[in-house]
C-alpha cells in the first residue's frame, strides 16, 4: 500500500470517500448529458452534410471526453485504494458499512444507461455517414465517368479534324 497516513485516515472515513466517488460520478453524468446533446446535434449536421459543423461538434465532444477521462482516472484511483485498504474485490462489499454505496450505484446505473443511449445514436450517425460517403463516391464516380466520356469525345473530334485535313491535303 503506497498511501500516506493521512490518506489512509481519509479513506477510513468511508462516507466521505463514497461521497467523493458520488461527486465524481455526478460530474461524469453531467458531462455525458452534454455529450449526448452534442451527439444528437451531430445527427442533424450529418443530414445536411455540414462538414465544418461536424468537425466543430467532434472537437467539442473530444473536450468533454478528455474531462471524463480525467474523472475516470480519479475515480479508479480512489476505488483501487479502497479495495486495497479494505481488502475487497468490489464496492458492493462495503454496502453494509456505508449506506451511500447505494446512491453511488444508482448514479453509476444512470451513467451506464446514458452511455448505452449515446452508443445507439453514435451507431445511427455512423450509418448515416457511411451512406453519405457512398453517395458522394457515387457522384464522384459518375462525374469521373462523364469527364472521361467528354475527354474521349473531345479526342475523337480532334482526331476526326486531323483525319479530314490529312485527306484534303493529299
Amino acid at each position: 500500500l503506497k498511501l500516506s497516513n493521512d490518506e489512509v485516515l481519509n479513506l477510513l472515513d468511508l462516507d466521505k470517500v463514497v461521497s467523493k466517488l458520488i461527486n465524481l460520478s455526478e460530474q461524469k453524468f453531467t458531462l455525458l448529458e452534454d455529450l449526448m446533446s452534442l451527439t444528437e446535434k451531430q445527427t442533424g449536421v450529418i443530414e445536411v452534410e455540414d462538414v465544418d459543423g461536424l468537425n466543430l461538434l467532434i472537437d467539442r465532444k473530444q473536450e468533454k471526453l478528455d474531462i471524463i477521462k480525467q474523472l475516470d482516472i480519479q475515480f479508479e484511483a480512489v476505488v483501487s485504494d479502497l479495495k486495497t485498504l479494505y481488502e475487497i474485490k468490489s464496492l458492493d462489499e462495503l454496502e453494509f458499512q456505508c449506506s451511500r454505496i447505494t446512491v453511488l450505484k444508482e448514479v453509476i446505473s444512470r451513467i451506464m444507461d446514458i452511455l448505452r443511449e449515446i452508443c445507439e445514436i453514435e451507431k445511427k450517425n455512423k450509418e448515416k455517414m457511411l451512406k453519405a460517403k457512398d453517395a458522394l463516391q457515387e457522384k464522384i464516380y459518375s462525374a469521373s465517368k462523364g469527364k472521361r466520356a467528354i475527354q474521349q469525345y473531345g479526342n475523337f473530334d480532334s482526331y476526326t479534324d486531323a483525319y479530314f485535313i490529312d485527306r484534303k491535303i493529299k
